[in-house]
């Protein structure tokens, strides 16, 4: 019993080197509607100005959500951008992890990120549905959180 717990250990320690959390933080969508004129806001620090970064950006919806696809406006250090995360496969199957009628997808957005000054940070996420010839879809539903992820990456040996 000793031995395998021993062997478990090394493994998870071995596993766990090659990344490690520096934030995470997910935004809660009241009532799964998303209205076009809420930002998300994600502020974190970081006070490691060698290493390099991993960011992640991760969308829980329900399967109701009636499009494929999810467009958001991104902004980070004064850059924005629209960025286009895929939900379904073209056969309508779900690509997001999960269980009953809720899936959890993760996108990377940005590897080997470098920061400049140990400082705080802001990412702000809205979302830029269009549909038609409808300027924007102002209550986006089924959308339940979205999150943001940074991990700190180590250099693989």
């Amino acid at each position: 019993m000793k031995k395998c717990c021993f062997i478990s250990l090394i493994l998870l320690v071995l596993f766990s080197c090659n990344e490690e959390k520096v934030f995470e933080e997910y935004k809660k969508i009241e009532d799964q509607i998303w209205n076009s004129d809420s930002i998300l806001y994600f502020n974190y620090l970081i006070t490691d100005t060698i290493s390099e970064y991993e960011i992640n950006l991760k969308i829980r919806h329900n399967v109701d959500y009636e499009f494929s696809n999810l467009y958001v406006f991104l902004e980070q250090d004064n850059v924005k951008d629209t960025l286009e995360i895929v939900l379904a496969e073209k056969d309508g199957k779900w690509k997001g992890k999960g269980i009953g009628k809720m899936r959890e997808l993760e996108k990377v957005i940005e590897q080997n990120k470098t920061y400049n000054s140990k400082n705080h940070y802001t990412i702000t996420i809205e979302h830029a549905m269009r549909y038609g010839k409808e300027e924007k879809i102002t209550s986006l539903k089924n959308i339940s959180f979205l999150g943001v992820t940074i991990k700190k990456q180590h250099a693989k040996d």
